[in-house]
């Protein structure tokens, strides 16, 4: 399992996902599944579970581990 350095903006939403670009930049939070292989996210994270994913295609995706990075990135 890799470990990623993404940015934690503190604020989770209990169901849908939040996706990250391949720069580690919290890019948009999605309900559907659907929405982050349309919008070409690099990470999403499963809201209900907590696992991080990194998107390989829309029909394949790995479980990865995410090292916190402090929101606005004071350094």
């Amino acid at each position: 399992m890799e470990t990623v350095t993404l940015q934690d903006d503190g604020v989770r939403l209990r169901q849908g996902f939040d996706c990250w670009d391949k720069a580690g930049r919290l890019a948009f939070r999605a309900l559907h599944l659907a929405t982050i292989f349309r919008r070409r996210a690099a990470y999403f994270r499963n809201n209900e579970t907590g696992k991080v994913f990194r998107v390989i295609s829309r029909d394949k995706t790995v479980e990865v581990r995410m090292e916190r990075k402090p929101a606005g990135g004071g350094g």
